[in-house]
Formats: C-alpha cells, sequence, structure tokens
C-alpha cells in the first residue's frame, strides 16, 4: 500500500485536529482506497539513515506513531520560511523522495514580491518596503487607500488595510519586509457569483481545477481569511468556470506555472473582482489545506475524490 507523509516543520507529538473537520475522515477515506496517509515532522528525519524517525498514522479510530518511516510520497506543509539547520534537512528530502510540491515552486507562492514580479499584469500595482526609510515608494501606487502585507506570512497575519497618508502614523503595525498594494474596491460588485468585498480560492490539481470558494470578511473588515473571522461559500467549479473570463485568467496562471514547474503540484489561486468586474490575482498558495470547514461538508466526499485522483 503506497504511504504517503504529509511533512510539517514543528516539533509538536501532539494529534492534529480530530473531528469531521479535521484529518480523521481524510485519513480513513484514503485508507479505504489503498493509500495511507501519515504526518511527521523535518525535525523527526534522519540524515543519515534516509528515514523519518517516527510519523503518525490514524489507524483503529485513534492517532499513533510508528518508527521508521520510508513513505513512498511527500506532500510539504511546512512553512516555508524556518531556520537555516531546517531548510536544509528539507532540501535533503526532497533530493530523497517524490516531493509534493517542489521547494522551488514553493519559494515562488511564498513570497509575495517574486509571486506580484512574476504576474505583474494581472496583480494590483505594488511596492516592497525591506525598512522604513522605503517609505517614500508608497507614492508610486495611485490609490489612496493601500493594504500593507508581510511578505511570507500566511492566514492574513499582518495585513491591514489604512490610507496612504496614514501610514507613517501606523508604521509600528508594519513587520518589515512588507509588500504594499493599491486597493482594489469591490464594495459595489455585483455578478453571478459575489455581491461584496470577497476573495474566491480556487484549487489546482497539476493543470486541473477541481474545487473553489468564495470567502467574505466579517463586518467593518476587509480581510476574509477564516482565521480572520471570514466566512465561507462553496462555488462548485463547473459554475466558476461558466464565466470566461475567469477560465481564461486561471488558464493564463495554470500555464505560467507549468512553465516554471512541470512536476506533480497541489497549489491555489487567489483572486478578486473589482467593481468594474475586471480580475486581480491576490496571492498564489503551494500549501492549499486538506481539511475542510464546516461549510464545505456537503463537498467532503467530492473533494476527497480528488485529492486522491492527485496522490495517486
Amino acid at each position: 500500500m503506497k504511504t504517503i507523509l504529509i511533512l510539517f516543520s514543528g516539533n509538536s507529538t501532539k494529534s492534529p485536529q480530530s473531528g469531521k473537520m479535521g484529518y480523521e475522515p481524510l485519513y480513513s477515506y484514503f485508507k479505504k482506497n489503498k493509500i495511507k496517509l501519515c504526518r511527521s515532522s523535518i525535525s523527526f528525519y534522519d540524515e543519515e539513515k534516509n528515514i523519518f524517525k517516527k510519523a503518525q498514522f490514524f489507524e483503529n479510530r485513534k492517532w499513533i506513531w510508528k518508527k521508521n518511516i520510508s513513505p513512498n510520497v511527500v506532500y510539504d506543509k511546512s512553512s516555508y520560511s524556518l531556520s537555516i539547520k531546517k531548510i536544509k534537512i528539507r532540501e535533503l528530502i526532497e533530493k530523497s523522495y517524490t516531493f509534493y510540491n517542489s521547494l522551488k515552486l514553493s519559494k515562488l507562492m511564498s513570497d509575495k514580491d517574486l509571486t506580484y514580479q512574476q504576474f505583474k499584469n494581472l496583480s494590483p500595482k505594488s511596492v516592497t518596503l525591506n525598512k522604513k526609510s522605503d517609505l517614500e515608494k508608497i507614492n508610486e501606487l495611485k490609490t489612496q487607500k493601500i493594504i500593507i502585507k508581510p511578505l511570507s506570512l500566511s492566514g492574513g497575519e499582518g495585513i491591514f488595510v489604512t490610507e496612504k497618508k496614514l501610514l507613517k502614523n501606523n508604521l509600528e503595525k508594519v513587520k518589515f519586509p512588507v509588500i504594499i498594494q493599491e486597493f482594489i474596491d469591490s464594495s459595489n460588485i455585483k455578478n453571478d457569483l459575489v455581491n461584496s468585498y470577497h476573495d474566491i480560492r480556487v484549487i489546482i490539481r497539476n493543470k486541473t481545477p477541481f474545487y473553489s470558494f468564495a470567502r467574505f470578511p466579517k463586518k467593518n473588515s476587509y480581510l476574509a481569511n477564516i482565521s480572520q473571522g471570514g466566512t465561507l461559500k462553496v462555488i462548485p467549479i463547473e459554475d466558476l468556470l461558466k464565466n470566461n473570463d475567469i477560465k481564461i485568467f486561471i488558464d493564463n496562471i495554470i500555464d505560467e506555472i507549468d512553465k516554471i514547474d512541470a512536476n506533480k503540484k497541489l497549489y491555489a489561486i487567489d483572486f478578486m473582482f473589482d467593481n468594474n468586474n475586471k480580475i486581480w490575482l491576490i496571492e498564489l498558495n503551494s500549501r492549499p489545506g486538506l481539511i475542510l470547514e464546516k461549510e464545505e461538508m456537503k463537498y467532503q466526499k467530492e473533494f476527497y475524490e480528488d485529492l486522491l485522483k492527485f496522490f495517486k
């Protein structure tokens, strides 16, 4: 039976999130389809023996640790920004095992400035500030409202929106280096998919879009991340791709990504509409989550089937 190891970067030996919306249904579904899932840390890798000293499996309705695991495939869910020691170990793992996604792809998608440089024509105008003295660069941006994002954090951490003229008064909130973007206004957006502030995520396996949803910020917020209090609505992929502008937009990104890395990959594209229904790339994610929110339970089996197609 094929073994797929989900790689993480922490040192915790705690069991992962449990219940219907945790990892347990996913692990059980894969096992029924002749694939064993397990999870382990970069810290648990034995460089001399080229094995993982321990990995966690879900068997007989409980989480158990097994020793000396040599998986067929490694799916990288570790944070891209790590200590030098862990980065070197992860590079060794990539050389030794079939590795999804490649570190080359993760670097592109984890650094918002690299993503912007690669997809300038699809992205809001942006400038990168490495230190306070770079502040004058924001004059290159045309909108009065701007959005500030740390280069490599995720989940909406460190992101905030302010007026350009007020940024000097908010520098204590800035975690350099940051990328600062023109604010894309979608307050009056109206189309068949969304009618308020939002972002849309579509998940890609290799070159195939297979799952999508829209996220909406809580009241008085611009951040649609679920971790920031946002809400979620699944958009069946066939409904999303009925919009020809979206289809062309996604296909262009898929083709470009495939030129950069033609290997097996699972990643997400986040985008949004402005008030004129123009589509803008927000960011890319080389480590999309494998578990679902409560609003997605209706689509769980369909989602698992597509994951299975990828990992098989």
